[in-house]
């Protein structure tokens, strides 16, 4: 695996941490976001989760792990909420829930398996 330059890596710092997103920072400089983020943390930054990048503060985090919790569907705490249905499902995950559904969803996946024979 080819390393970066010294100069590079500098560049990505500093555009990571004047607010460019890391996608972003890998389209400008040609190289891949998983670089961007092992150049940030290497650099002694810190990478910021989906959640900071979009804008979601520890507190509405809490608040929707909380309400998914107390039994309301992702899909209602992100109407209410107003954000994205996989970020309700992600900061639930994050914070230690299970997301309901996914018991179901890993049981359809073997029994299909099962009956293909494909994994």
């Amino acid at each position: 695996m080819k390393r970066t330059s010294p100069e590079i890596e500098q560049k990505v710092l500093e555009m990571y941490q004047g607010g460019m997103g890391s996608m972003q920072v890998a389209e400008k400089l040609g190289i891949a976001k998983a670089t961007v983020c092992a150049v940030v943390r290497r650099l002694g930054g810190k990478v910021r989760t989906n959640s900071e990048a979009k804008g979601i503060t520890s507190e509405i985090e809490q608040k929707v792990f909380e309400m998914y919790q107390s039994g309301m569907r992702s899909r209602q705490v992100a109407e209410k909420l107003e954000i994205n249905r996989q970020s309700v499902c992600d900061i639930v995950r994050r914070l230690g829930g299970k997301i309901r559904g996914d018991r179901a969803m890993s049981a359809i996946k073997q029994y299909s398996s099962k009956l293909t024979g494909v994994k």
